[in-house]
């Protein structure tokens, strides 16, 4: 018995090596209702896909909180005029940044976080977080977290927004409507 159990696993491998001739290690999977080649190279594109979507998941949140501290702190500190000091809210407004530039910058930074979290329009938004990083570093001084947001605005801006973003999904539907359109136009016929 246990050599059949032996046998077997070594007619797998022959199998497999027939159908991976070159060793890269491919192997038939489904997607949808058809039946693709799935290599490393597609296994590790998806752990990437996934590193990106968790950096994108952890920026949007952090936007999205300091951008929801800075415009609830600002309230708070203008109608009571009691709690902590702006410089605590937000790194900005202690190096005397005007209300009039910290409150859209607080804004534009929830609505990047809110973006990226759902993942829709990923490489519009990085660019303006690219932007906004270049602008925080050249109006506001040199620091750690301009540099931060550029770079990762680059790095989504190139990457594209990874697992979990809608934008994979809305490429899909176009790509349908392109081929549902291309197979109805008269030029086909």
């Amino acid at each position: 018995m246990r050599h059949e159990c032996t046998q077997r696993t070594e007619e797998q491998q022959h199998k497999a090596a027939a159908r991976d001739p070159d060793g890269r290690g491919a192997r038939d999977g489904w997607r949808g209702n058809r039946v693709v080649r799935v290599t490393r190279t597609d296994e590790v594109r998806g752990t990437h896909s996934r590193a990106t979507g968790a950096v994108r998941l952890l920026l949007a949140a952090w936007l999205i909180f300091m951008g929801v501290r800075t415009l609830g702190g600002l309230q708070h500190q203008a109608s009571a005029d009691l709690g902590p000091p702006l410089g605590v809210l937000l790194p900005l407004a202690g190096q005397g940044v005007p209300l009039g530039v910290l409150l859209p910058l607080a804004g534009l930074s929830f609505t990047l976080g809110v973006f990226l979290l759902t993942g829709f329009m990923t490489r519009v938004c990085a660019l303006i977080l690219v932007c906004l990083g270049v602008w925080d570093w050249l109006n506001l001084g040199v620091g750690v977290m301009p540099a931060v947001l550029a770079l990762v605005g680059l790095y989504l801006m190139l990457r594209g927004g990874g697992a979990w973003a809608m934008d994979i999904y809305v490429q899909k539907v176009q790509d349908r409507a392109r081929r549902k359109a291309a197979i109805n136009s008269p030029q086909s016929s």
